[in-house]
């Protein structure tokens, strides 16, 4: 799955008014770059974003795990909301319930976000709150 862009809707004076996540569209073409099923490892292709990757039946099946990927990969994600092509990320693959359901709470609950903006409730995510 490949993420689309996000739309960016700019008022008067350049304020943003909204920040909208246009979805995801299915990848076209062989996966062989990706990782397969059992893998641990995904590196990511251009226009990808964690909720798109963590979608991937070959990754979680389920968007709303993206955290996983986000706690996997503190160390070189800053920003749960900015990724770049050909990064390679951790797959966890030995989550539990618990925190796959907290991953879940996570995503359904986190609240407004920004790009370059390290959100209050992703620093409590990652530290265990």
């Amino acid at each position: 799955m490949k993420c689309l862009n996000n739309t960016i809707k700019i008022l008067g004076l350049g304020m943003i008014a909204a920040v909208v996540a246009t979805g995801c569209a299915a990848k076209k073409g062989p996966a062989s770059s990706q990782a397969a099923a059992a893998d641990s490892s995904y590196t990511v292709a251009k226009g990808d974003c964690l909720w798109c990757i963590a979608g991937q039946s070959k990754i979680y099946g389920n968007p709303y795990l993206w955290p996983l990927l986000y706690k996997a990969n503190s160390g070189s994600i800053k920003d749960a909301d900015l990724i770049y092509a050909d990064q390679v990320l951790t797959v966890d693959r030995a989550a539990s319930d618990g925190e796959k359901g907290r991953a879940d709470k996570h995503s359904r609950n986190r609240g407004p976000w920004q790009i370059g903006v390290v959100e209050e409730s992703d620093k409590a995510y990652l530290a265990g709150g």
